[in-house]
């Protein structure tokens, strides 16, 4: 494990076009990141996400770390697994809060902010490109991919309690939400926006 001042959740909604591109500190990419942004890994937490990189249809410039969650999910991953590191780096256990919801776990950019803390033990994460903190567009550059099966509001629900207890866990870590407006989120001491 390393130690850094600052890492950079890259989520997919519509802001993270005002991710500033100069700015310094490790940048962990979620899904099929743009390769401008220059993430240092990108997060994979589906499995059709995975299928698509494993079967060539989409290829990425950088290293992939995905979630057992994904491999399970994966179609093709038993049949033809590229497990090296310029592929896949790292596979890490899928992350579930029973207490909040029995069956869904952490997304893509939750699971990506885990990774990065214990890998990395920064001071500060800064969050980016994640709308849905902010509002109810959970719209994402993956849906060019994926088309997206529309959501209802309780999914942002879902998430806000998934990230309000990820923040609470890491009192020690500031959390920077770089967004829209205030997010909605609970009141917690160490958020920023």
């Amino acid at each position: 494990m390393s130690w850094f001042k600052k890492i950079h959740i890259l989520g997919n909604g519509p802001s993270i076009k005002d991710f500033p591109l100069d700015i310094d500190g490790i940048r962990i990419g979620t899904n099929f990141s743009d390769a401008k942004l220059k993430p240092i890994h990108t997060f994979i937490n589906d499995g059709k996400p995975l299928d698509m990189i494993l079967s060539g249809e989409v290829s990425l410039e950088y290293p992939i770390v995905i979630s057992t969650r994904a491999v399970e999910k994966a179609q093709l991953y038993e049949k033809k697994p590229k497990y090296d590191n310029t592929v896949i780096k790292f596979i890490v256990d899928f992350i579930k809060y029973d207490h909040l919801h029995e069956r869904l776990g952490l997304n893509s950019a939750q699971m990506a902010t885990v990774y990065g803390i214990k890998q990395f033990l920064p001071k500060e994460v800064h969050i980016w490109g994640c709308d849905s903190l902010w509002s109810d567009d959970i719209s994402s550059s993956t849906d060019t991919y994926i088309p997206s099966k529309g959501c209802n509001s309780s999914i942002n629900e879902l998430w806000r309690n998934q990230w309000d207890y990820l923040i609470s866990q890491n009192p020690e870590r500031t959390f920077f939400i770089h967004g829209k407006g205030a997010p909605l989120l609970q009141s917690q001491s160490n958020v920023r926006w």
